[in-house]
């Protein structure tokens, strides 16, 4: 009767514990909607079942590798201005910036004069001739697509900028360069026409 008792109690707890044996093998059998994780304490990677280590993805097998060759901001300065100064139309902007410029602080004179009297001419017509060419040397500062390209193919995000800001600085400076050299071409054509004209009419 004991042994009865015992038997009842053991094949109740074996079935309140939810645990499977295979009858075979007496081996303790997993259940299969149960997920449990297994950790190397050493390594820190994942183990399966079968005892077989499972390394984790790298950084590298997660981000796609980013080549550059490395070059240094220093490279990265010349190369702009190098490109710059090929990709510049001096001629354009000497021609068409210096008397542009001056014309347009005549303008700038005649409108002060209408305004605030003969006084301020000369001055407005002075800063005209000295900051127009900085305002005009800004417009459309665009860099060309294939030098877009290059810069992304070769260079880092940070050089990328670096890259672009240098080349429109560049630019910039090659044509306040140029129209400053067109303004003083076309005062030397006007006064060297005025000579001309006061030597023809003697």
């Amino acid at each position: 009767m004991n042994k009865l008792i015992y038997f009842i109690l053991i094949l109740l707890f074996s079935l309140l514990s939810g645990q499977k044996f295979d009858p075979t093998t007496g081996e303790l059998v997993q259940d299969s909607t149960k997920i449990q994780l297994k950790f190397d304490p050493v390594t820190g990677l994942s183990v399966d079942g079968n005892n077989k280590t499972t390394p984790s993805p790298t950084i590298e097998q997660i981000e796609p590798k980013i080549t550059k060759h490395g070059y240094s901001d220093f490279e990265v300065i010349e190369k702009a201005k190098k490109d710059a100064k090929t990709d510049f139309e001096e001629f354009l902007w000497t021609a068409g910036g210096g008397p542009g410029s001056l014309w347009a602080s005549s303008i700038l004179g005649m409108m002060t004069e209408d305004i605030f009297g003969e006084e301020l001419i000369l001055p407005v017509m002075a800063g005209g001739v000295y900051f127009i060419p900085h305002a005009i040397s800004r417009i459309n500062l665009t860099i060309p697509y294939y030098y877009k390209l290059y810069a992304k193919e070769n260079y880092t995000n940070s050089q990328i900028h670096l890259y672009e800001a240098e080349f429109k600085k560049e630019i910039e400076k090659l044509r306040i360069k140029a129209i400053r050299k067109g303004q003083l071409g076309t005062i030397g054509v006007c006064v060297g026409f005025v000579f001309v004209m006061i030597a023809t009419s003697i």
